[in-house]
């Protein structure tokens, strides 16, 4: 029996910060499931990369020179649909969160994100599992409207809390007695929601 070979996953970079572009595609070359299509250093060329080679995934800075994530977002978005949008930012505050998911990502991380654990965000982007980062998970929380005002259920804040003590999709599923599938697709809904 032969085993069907998955395809690669396609993923395009964009960050105006050279040494950023650079350090993103030396450790992204060793995962031998992704490949890296594609760079740009502004928002312009995120969407000419997006346009050209319709990536699975495009991984986009908070802020870019040219124009503004949302407007970048909802460009790469037009021009290809099936493209997951993950924002890769240094800006720890939540307060662009709600614009870009509304724009059409489908997550927010930090930077300073572990090298393996930006490999797995861009693998579960594919599948479409949203994912956020564990400060910005707490950022949400610390926020003076409480967080029930978004219309998050019980459920959802306790995940939205797990993820911001920094347990992993597969330990807050164990802690919580749900499948892991559950517990992603519990993020989604945060994300939605905020």
């Amino acid at each position: 029996m032969t085993q069907d070979k998955i395809e690669p996953i396609r993923l395009v970079i964009a960050d105006d910060h050279d040494v950023v572009r650079k350090g993103l595609h030396a450790f992204i070359d060793l995962a031998s499931d992704i490949d890296l299509v594609a760079s740009g250093s502004n928002g312009a060329e995120a969407v000419s990369a997006v346009r050209q080679h319709a990536p699975d995934v495009l991984l986009l800075d908070l802020f870019m020179p040219d124009q503004d994530a949302e407007t970048t977002i909802r460009q790469a978005k037009s021009v290809s649909p099936r493209t997951h949008i993950v924002i890769l930012t240094s800006h720890e505050g939540s307060e662009h969160l709600s614009n870009v998911i509304r724009a059409g990502a489908l997550s927010y991380i930090l930077k300073d994100t572990a090298p393996e654990a930006l490999l797995d965000v861009v693998r579960s982007a594919r599948k479409g599992e949203a994912m956020i980062t564990p400060r910005i998970a707490k950022s949400l929380l610390d926020q003076p409207k409480p967080i029930r005002d978004d219309g998050l259920t019980e459920r959802e804040i306790e995940v939205l809390k797990a993820i911001a003590s920094g347990l992993s999709n597969k330990q807050i599923a164990e802690d919580l007695g749900i499948t892991e599938r559950t517990d992603k697709s519990h993020v989604s809904n945060i994300l939605a929601k905020l």
